[in-house]
């Protein structure tokens, strides 16, 4: 599993690398369905999946980056059947797309090969580079402030933190490897890397707890 998002039906999603398709499952952590694509597993359409999120129009968008549908976020109706992809393949230069967020005016995508943060419009069309270079950037977090975290994962790897056009701020180191960014209400954040699950000081980066 890469990511698990709330849907607009009030169900939570989560996008499985390995199993090629978003699951969904009620709030008591019961499995319901395999959501997307409709039907099941179809490799020309999603193979080697990371996260995913929901446009305003409540239709799912997956980062996908492998088989015939390579480096595009694909799309898919609220019964989960593909419509086409989003952003098409390759579009602004992405490379292994990975994690997705939409903002007021526009969308935030990070891919792992072309290291970079990736803005395109709410209808899909590359815009710019919101951020031209980060090594391996996963998951992406949009804070209530309006800044953005994202997991960088490759050396110097840390949670890095930039204000909302792009401008870096600072960097929290205390967890090697970071897949994942999530600003908690005490102002830290909980992160995670392939031996475990931390909180890290919101400001200092420090090891709070694991």
């Amino acid at each position: 599993p890469k990511e698990a998002n709330l849907a607009p039906w009030g169900n939570i999603t989560v996008s499985d690398q390995v199993d090629d398709g978003v699951m969904e499952y009620d709030t008591a952590g019961t499995f319901l369905r395999f959501f997307a694509p409709a039907g099941g597993v179809n490799n020309a359409i999603l193979n080697n999946i990371r996260g995913h999120n929901f446009r305003p129009s409540g239709n799912l968008v997956v980062a996908n980056s492998d088989a015939t549908n390579p480096d595009a976020i694909a799309e898919f109706d609220a019964a989960g059947n593909y419509i086409g992809n989003f952003i098409t393949n390759g579009a602004g230069g992405i490379d292994s797309p990975f994690d997705i967020i939409f903002r007021n005016s526009d969308v935030l995508v990070t891919a792992s090969s072309s290291n970079a943060f990736h803005r395109y419009d709410l209808s899909g069309n590359f815009l710019d580079l919101f951020v031209p270079s980060i090594s391996f950037p996963q998951q992406i977090h949009e804070m209530s402030n309006g800044n953005i975290a994202v997991a960088g994962f490759s050396a110097p790897s840390g949670i890095y933190i930039y204000n909302s056009t792009g401008t870096p701020l600072n960097t929290l180191t205390g967890v090697s490897g970071p897949r994942s960014a999530y600003q908690l209400p005490n102002g830290n954040f909980i992160t995670t890397n392939g031996t475990g699950v931390y909180e890290v000081d919101g400001t200092s980066g420090a090891l709070i707890r694991t």
